[in-house]
């Protein structure tokens, strides 16, 4: 089962210093570049959020504040701070790590586990990188690529064994 269990290093992005460093230009692997020099509109937040497939709340759990701030810097109200597209770009960077790690481990027919909810997550993984909406899209995004893998959810597996 294809699952990073912990956070590596200290960082809540589950990053590590070598790979925060790996890409100052601000290039986001799992979809358009962002520079370092602006800062992000909340159009572009909103699409990477999306893209990375976590909520309001839990994009904000992860950067360490609120829904409502995410919200304001959605919705155009406050300005994004110059430092959210490197937060950004080191959790794109990490999604794309794991999907090549899966990509890896999958390299021909198979079933992946997922998760339906994050509580299901936690139990299997108490220490979670993120959440299991991201998790799910990592692995639909690795079915695209290999489609003759299956995913299945965790219980489900059990249930069938």
């Amino acid at each position: 089962q294809a699952s990073i269990v912990s956070k590596q290093g200290s960082s809540k992005t589950g990053v590590g210093a070598r790979s925060m460093a790996a890409d100052r230009r601000g290039r986001v692997n799992a979809g358009a570049a962002v520079s370092l020099t602006r800062r992000m509109t909340g159009a572009e937040l909103r699409v990477q959020r999306e893209l990375l497939g976590f909520s309001r709340a839990q994009l904000a759990d992860i950067l360490g504040i609120t829904g409502g701030v995410i919200a304001d810097w959605e919705d155009g109200r406050d300005p994004t701070p110059y430092h959210l597209p490197e937060r950004v770009s080191e959790i794109a960077q990490f999604t794309e790590q794991y999907l090549r790690r899966l990509r890896s481990e999958f390299s021909g027919v198979g079933a992946v586990v997922t998760y339906r909810t994050d509580e299901a997550y936690q139990r299997h993984h108490p220490d979670p990188v993120y959440t299991a909406s991201w998790h799910r899209r990592v692995c639909g995004r690795l079915l695209q690529d290999r489609p003759e893998l299956t995913i299945e959810f965790h219980e489900s597996r059990r249930a069938n064994s």
